[in-house]
């Protein structure tokens, strides 16, 4: 989408944008191939944010290309290789797990990792917006389950969820 195209029609938020009376949960979703004309190409929050099991990258934003929230926390997800913008903007809270491609977002807790290449392959932006993971290094980076059980990361990229991006 672009300028918000994906859920709101908006400037900021290019696929995600949620206002600050709202709530959202995102869970073992990808987030990719969105575009905003100013900041969070793939989300952007002003409400309570909470993001778990899920992937944001090649997005595009000004101020943060992935995720520019005023507050959110954030599990066991990859925010990597935003297209244009840093991969995050705003106070995030790390609740472990997470890998992001820059120091931007802040992960800094159990099990989480900076600078680091999320090895995802290729993702395919499909007409309809749809992205699919078509190749991923087996094993590039360990994912844990909510209990912190190991899981192989082909098996976390089959999980179903809730697909936003496209041009």
């Amino acid at each position: 989408g672009t300028d918000g195209g994906g859920i709101f029609k908006s400037t900021d938020g290019g696929g995600i944008w949620l206002d600050n009376l709202s709530a959202l949960a995102i869970r073992q979703s990808t987030i990719n191939g969105n575009t905003a004309a100013g900041t969070g190409g793939g989300i952007w929050s002003e409400g309570a944010l909470d993001i778990a099991y899920s992937t944001i990258s090649a997005n595009r934003g000004t101020t943060a290309g992935g995720i520019r929230a005023l507050a959110a926390n954030i599990q066991a997800t990859i925010v990597a290789n935003q297209l244009i913008g840093p991969d995050c903007g705003g106070p995030l809270t790390s609740t472990g797990h997470n890998l992001e491609s820059s120091t931007t977002c802040g992960f800094t807790g159990v099990g989480d990792a900076q600078n680091a290449n999320p090895s995802l392959g290729s993702l395919a932006v499909g007409t309809e917006g749809d992205a699919t993971i078509v190749d991923i290094e087996q094993g590039a980076f360990e994912f844990h389950d909510t209990q912190g059980e190991r899981l192989a990361a082909d098996r976390r990229f089959r999980l179903k969820g809730m697909v936003v991006g496209g041009e």
